[in-house]
């Protein structure tokens, strides 16, 4: 199965490549980093995918220092009508320690649109108006 995985790793990778997609990539978690490590250790790769795997791993390294510096917020006791999803307190996390719009953009390898979408969506939801405001509400929930 591993031999399998790795060569249609490898044909997903020349077609993807070209785009630069990295969250696709991303959301599937230490098992793709696992197989990218092994694909790229056998050499069998172009050079322009080597380069792209070494940025995929980068990539996944950063997503992961967030992670282990923020984790996941607990399950709050004065829980929000609707809570907030996964990527919306990954958002408020950086909001939190300072991170303008663009460098979460960056953290995440998402849109700038796409960070703004998700900050309306937890000030909607946290009653807010203000980054200020977010912060100090999901401090008072015990979001952060």
């Amino acid at each position: 199965e591993t031999e399998q995985a790795l060569q249609c790793l490898g044909e997903t990778l020349v077609l993807t490549e070209p785009h630069g997609f990295m969250r696709l990539w991303l959301d599937e978690g230490p098992v793709m980093v696992h197989l990218l490590n092994v694909l790229q250790s056998r050499g069998t790769v172009g050079d322009g995918i080597a380069c792209y795997i070494d940025k995929l791993l980068t990539a996944f390294a950063e997503t992961t220092k967030l992670g282990s510096v923020m984790p996941p917020a607990p399950p709050n006791a004065q829980s929000l009508p609707e809570p907030l999803s996964d990527r919306e307190i990954e958002v408020l996390q950086l909001i939190a320690i300072g991170h303008k719009n663009q460098e979460i953009a960056d953290e995440l390898v998402v849109s700038l649109n796409t960070v703004r979408y998700h900050t309306k969506n937890l000030y909607g939801k946290l009653g807010v108006n203000k980054r200020t405001q977010a912060v100090a509400k999901a401090q008072e929930l015990g979001i952060l």
